[in-house]
């Protein structure tokens, strides 16, 4: 299982911003291609799992705004996330990424 996030909890408490959405995007589509044994070019160069497994280990995603709960349910595999704490809020999330699932 692979998690991904923007970083808000961790990047925030260090000093540092989250990131962007089309930087989510561009790491997301890396890590599919790694984890299904591809080739990535990064700034460092030429990046590849010698040992990527089959089938490719899930990705998660842990939203909570509305952007990125459209994009978990879009591009994620299991469409598993963090999810709020009060249940309005919470069924509020799986609406849009139920949405977001269903026109992916």
């Amino acid at each position: 299982m692979a998690g991904v996030g923007a970083g808000d909890s961790a990047l925030f408490p260090i000093g540092l911003k989250p990131h962007r959405l089309s930087e989510l995007l561009i790491a997301l589509a890396c890590l599919r291609a790694l984890l299904n044994g591809e080739s990535v070019t990064l700034d460092a160069g030429e990046v590849t799992i010698a040992a990527a497994s089959t089938p490719r280990p899930p990705i998660f995603l842990a939203p909570s705004k509305r952007r990125v709960l459209a994009l978990a349910g879009a591009i994620v595999d299991p469409r598993d996330y963090d999810g709020a704490s009060h249940p309005d809020l919470y069924l509020a999330q799986c609406d849009i990424v139920r949405a977001a699932a269903e026109t992916a």
